[in-house]
């Protein structure tokens, strides 16, 4: 797999720390040296997110540690031994077909929007990315009612920059997938039905709040989203997926970033810690 991380992971001898149980796949002396540079980016995420420390994700993909994987280990397979992520099953990923509900407007303004069709360079890319993420019937979602409850996971992880390090950050609040219904109550509940790789979210903290709480500018960027069933994945462990399932909502990220109402209510909103991140 490409997980380095074995369970549990909540065994750290110190809150925040990295777990004693974490990399005990891989050989000495690279488990140390791992450790010790993921202690290193916990620390400086935890100074650059003050009070945000238990959003540090548990995962990290070998490729991240290739310079010194390629000095210690010389099995090939050592460093994919392990643990894929909590509600992987075994398998090929399934294929669905999906299709845009006839209330869809796909040349509305807000669509337009959302699939970037006035970016030439994106269109293409953002459109099929997006549907490809749903599976069946994809309903707008002007339908949904006030009462729906909406909320987002967020965690710390890994990007990579263009000359070739990587900035560990946060994911945003005002993303583009979020999550409707009830919130998951176990990270294998959250990352099966909503397929969510570790390699794509940590698993620290949640925003949540009722579609009809939003301002009003804010609710008409959620209500010009698109909704539906989410589609399988594929898990960072080869042979794994996640099945999906759960209901999804695609809003226009690019829109929050630039409403100052936006803006304001996620300034605002507390990060709520996962059911299955008490400690």
């Amino acid at each position: 797999m490409n997980g380095l991380v074995s369970y549990p992971r909540t065994e750290g001898t110190t809150l925040g720390d990295v777990p004693r149980a974490a990399f005990a796949n891989l050989p000495e002396p690279l488990r140390s040296r791992v450790i010790a540079r993921e202690r290193h980016r916990r620390d400086a995420f935890a100074a650059a997110n003050p009070g945000k420390e238990f959003l540090v994700r548990a995962y990290v993909s070998p490729e991240k540690f290739a310079e010194v994987r390629d000095a210690f280990i010389h099995d090939d397979d050592a460093a994919l031994r392990g643990f894929p992520e909590p509600g992987a099953q075994a398998g090929s990923v399934p294929v669905y077909s999906f299709a845009l509900d006839s209330s869809v407007n796909e040349t509305s303004e807000a669509m337009r929007s959302l699939f970037r069709f006035d970016d030439p360079k994106r269109k293409g890319d953002v459109h099929e990315r997006l549907l490809n993420t749903f599976q069946h019937n994809i309903r707008s979602a002007q339908e949904l009612s006030d009462d729906t409850v909406v909320w987002r996971f967020i965690g710390a992880n890994y990007t990579p920059q263009k000359d070739g390090r990587t900035a560990f950050t946060c994911n945003k609040i005002g993303g583009d997938f979020w999550g409707i219904g009830p919130i998951p109550h176990s990270e294998a509940h959250w990352r099966s039905s909503c397929a969510i790789p570790g390699t794509w979210n940590g698993d620290g903290g949640y925003v949540a709040f009722r579609l009809g709480d939003l301002p009003m500018p804010v609710r008409s960027i959620f209500r010009d989203g698109l909704y539906g069933q989410t589609a399988p994945q594929s898990s960072m462990a080869p042979g794994h997926y996640f099945p999906g399932g759960a209901e999804q909502l695609i809003v226009d990220a690019r829109r929050l970033d630039t409403s100052p109402e936006a803006k304001t209510f996620f300034a605002f909103i507390p990060i709520q810690r996962s059911a299955w991140n008490q400690s």
